[in-house]
């Protein structure tokens, strides 16, 4: 996102030059290289016709404070703009803050090393004392000095964008990203659904380019790999042990954390008074009930009619229990992580309002998720992160549904599938292509900067 700064006590001294806020007083040096052709169009504006309208301009560089004027030996040669930069065109910074520098040097002084002084003289400090996260910079493809200038200040170009000139041209300008080099923001670890995300519905094999795109990644940049799922690890289609290698899983949204040997990390269960509770309203409303455990799940009411949706796709049937008639399987197994209930949505919803401290979430048509309130897949993943040592920042999180909504959130770059619900679409940084159209590869290749 965007950093308002306030230029008005900025005073920065380079080894030849000096920075700080434009005045009135400078409005013979600014119209003196303002109106040089040659000089404007390098930025997307023509030279100055006369001195009113560069009095005009500089009492809005003066008003919008924005503006510094670049100065040798007391004489105004130029200016560098800390400009709001498009942050349609850059979805995947909007939870840091950053701006995009603009510069204009007047002609007299080109080949003089005096734009890169500025550049990084104003680096250091939006860094040091603004704390920024990034910089953004660009050229038109044409400018030369410009891309001098802005390689030798170290920016790393991103991408091309069409850019509108204050003369009405349409141009390429070609973008770079400085990341703050004391703030770790790159990309450390993809975190990825699986249903409707990595697996389409009625498969059981992650699509061939997704699997390609996350094993190219993971080679070149050493990024971590997390599953979060709502399936139980029982569940889990065997493709993804087989072919991902993940490094850590979270399972049943959260209330499950296993490591890439499958050995449990952490575990938070239902309390025992909202597991009879549940049980008695869905036997009371005629809806399916299911408990999960990481081996396995207990089905409490209506297990033909639970099965018969719940196992539409899958040949592991036996790994739903039947024990309807005991009710007794946490007895000897512990409380359950999560129960999972399939039947009228209506009924569902209005069982929902008399719950507190457990959350209801819809899984696919028919079908709630319900579990400690707690705890999701964003929680678990923060448990995990803190065991890296990184932060949200340098997470890339990929999702399709509306238990994803939190980890999308809190991820730097949160990605929804085109496949996906409009409540996720709605708080993705963006929304890639459909999951059998390589939405997964299509996203990392577009975000292979962030890496």
């Amino acid at each position: 996102m965007n950093k308002k700064i306030d230029i008005s006590n900025i005073m920065i001294k380079t080894e030849r030059l000096l920075l700080r806020p434009f005045k009135m007083t400078d409005l013979k040096d600014f119209n003196e290289y303002a109106k040089v052709d040659g000089v404007g169009q390098m930025a997307g504006w023509w030279p100055h016709q006369n001195i009113s309208e560069s009095k005009k301009i500089l009492k809005m560089f003066v008003t919008s404070k924005r503006q510094l004027a670049v100065v040798l030996n007391n004489k105004v040669i130029g200016s560098l703009g800390l400009e709001y930069y498009n942050e349609n065109e850059f979805p995947e910074y909007e939870k840091l803050q950053g701006v995009e520098l603009g510069y204009v040097l007047g002609k007299d002084y080109w080949g003089n090393g005096y734009m890169p002084e500025v550049v990084k003289a104003i680096t250091d400090y939006l860094f040091t004392i603004e704390k920024l996260d990034f910089l953004i910079c660009g050229h038109f493809i044409w400018n030369q000095r410009s891309k001098r200038v802005v390689e030798k200040g170290g920016f790393k170009e991103v991408k091309e964008i069409e850019y509108m000139t204050a003369f009405g041209k349409r141009e390429i300008s070609k973008e770079y990203v400085l990341f703050n080099p004391n703030r770790d923001n790159r990309i450390r670890m993809m975190i990825f659904d699986i249903d409707g995300t990595l697996i389409p519905f009625g498969s059981a094999t992650i699509t061939s380019s997704a699997l390609e795109a996350i094993n190219r990644i993971k080679e070149e940049k050493g990024v971590k790999v997390m599953i979060a799922t709502g399936r139980s690890k029982c569940f889990i289609q065997d493709d993804i042990y087989k072919s991902l290698h993940s490094d850590y899983l979270v399972t049943i949204n959260g209330q499950s954390i296993l490591d890439k040997d499958l050995k449990s990390v952490v575990k938070h269960t239902l309390s025992l008074e909202d597991m009879e509770r549940l049980t008695a309203d869905c036997i009371k409303n005629g809806i399916a009930l299911a408990y999960k455990y990481d081996d396995e799940l207990a089905s409490y009411n209506l297990h033909d009619e639970y099965c018969e949706i719940y196992l539409e796709h899958e040949e592991r049937k036996y790994l739903v229990k039947d024990y309807t008639a005991t009710r007794d399987y946490h007895l000897s197994h512990g409380l359950p992580l999560s129960a999972f209930l399939i039947g009228d949505e209506s009924v569902i919803e209005k069982m929902s309002e008399n719950y507190t401290d457990v959350k209801f979430v819809k899984a696919y048509p028919l079908a709630y998720e319900v579990y400690d309130i707690n705890y999701n897949k964003s929680t678990a993943i923060e448990e995990v992160i803190d065991i890296l040592g990184i932060t949200w920042n340098n997470c890339m999180a990929f999702g399709d549904a509306d238990n994803d909504i939190d980890m999308i959130q809190k991820a730097r770059i949160g990605i929804a599938m085109a496949n996906g619900s409009e409540n996720l679409k709605a708080e993705a940084d963006f929304v890639t292509d459909d999951i059998n159209r390589d939405g997964v590869a299509k996203a990392i290749e577009r975000f292979k900067n962030e890496f």
